[in-house]
């Protein structure tokens, strides 16, 4: 090794080449950062410069048109390491998410007449409704309608609206 490589080494606690990569890509980080945002395309979270990574946004290995899509700068996103590895394992290279980020796959994903989604969301969405639902009766007992008439306005068993009354 050379006296200028040792001293590099001594001055940056590391090799030169190894400084170098870093810098660039904090370099990189901070352009992508005014330019883009810094959120995963994959996962939608929020990136940090020690773990983003260049991303093509649809595969290009296995295709026909590999050249193509791998220059093009249309198809260039930034992701997580760990999001793009998983995306490069998957069958087609694009992950897919619901509109609140969560990723669908697998077990995850519930078809519903909103098209699919994922189980997180159906929940909360099912949650709210029977808030909803729940303010709904409260409102009608407090109205002075008893368990019976409630049920048939709002299209449950009487027990059930016996509950929720009893609850609040």
């Amino acid at each position: 090794m050379s006296t200028s490589r040792k001293k590099y080494e001594q001055q940056l606690g590391m090799d030169l080449g190894t400084a170098q990569h870093r810098l660039r890509k904090r370099v990189l980080f901070s352009l992508v950062e005014l330019s883009y945002g810094t959120k995963c395309f994959r996962c939608r979270q929020d990136l940090t410069v020690d773990d983003f990574t260049l991303d093509h946004r649809v595969a290009w290995r296995n295709s026909s048109e590999a050249t193509d899509k791998f220059w093009d700068l249309g198809n260039i996103e930034w992701s997580h390491s760990i999001c793009n590895t998983q995306a490069s394992r998957s069958y087609n290279g694009l992950l897919e998410f619901c509109k609140n980020g969560h990723k669908l796959s697998g077990r995850n994903v519930r078809k519903s007449s909103r098209g699919r989604e994922c189980r997180a969301c159906n929940l909360e969405r099912w949650h709210k409704s029977n808030r909803a639902r729940d303010r709904k009766i409260l409102r009608l007992g407090k109205q002075g309608l008893s368990c019976r008439e409630i049920s048939k306005r709002v299209n449950i068993s009487h027990v059930t609206v016996w509950k929720i009354l009893k609850k609040s």
